[in-house]
């Protein structure tokens, strides 16, 4: 049972909050941008039966990473999806080439920022190995109120750092 002590004692939800996207481009350039939503993934850890003195003991197999996906508004300009079609040309190019992955991958990160503080960051995920693998079309309807476009991407990622704060 939850004594009324312990449930004031509890901390409030995280809410308010916004994603900040960085992500090291071309010619040292930096792109960054506020994203809409962010599902992040976190490393599976799949385990494996070994048959041991009659019984089973589990034993980790080899981690993966789902791939993220976020949203992002388009800007006026429509910069988000020519961003994401350069980097989609280091992949593969118009001409069919494909190019190797020390072009394409990229350290990704994202910073989580409550409204009410936006100097420091509450949680930062750093993304090694990312690189563009799906981009949803264009919804051409006027769903969203405002007339706004979304452009939803998923990336591909090879590995993650979590760290508390502004580490």
């Amino acid at each position: 049972m939850l004594e009324r002590y312990l449930a004031h004692s509890l901390p409030d939800p995280a809410q308010n909050t916004l994603w900040y996207l960085i992500c090291p481009f071309t010619n040292n350039q930096i792109y960054h941008v506020l994203a809409e939503r962010v599902s992040a993934t976190f490393q599976k850890n799949s385990f494996r039966p070994r048959h041991s003195e009659g019984s089973f003991d589990y034993f980790p197999e080899t981690t993966d990473l789902d791939a993220i996906n976020i949203s992002i508004y388009e800007t006026f300009d429509y910069r988000v999806t020519a961003w994401l079609y350069q980097w989609r040309k280091l992949i593969r190019d118009e001409h069919g080439n494909y190019h190797p992955p020390v072009l394409f991958k990229r350290e990704m990160e994202l910073q989580l920022f409550s409204k009410d503080n936006l100097t420091s960051p509450i949680m930062t995920i750093r993304y090694n190995g990312a690189a563009p693998s799906d981009q949803t079309p264009f919804e051409m309807a006027y769903e969203d109120e405002a007339g706004r476009i979304i452009v939803e991407a998923q990336f591909s990622v090879d590995s993650q750092t979590i760290t508390q704060g502004s580490g």
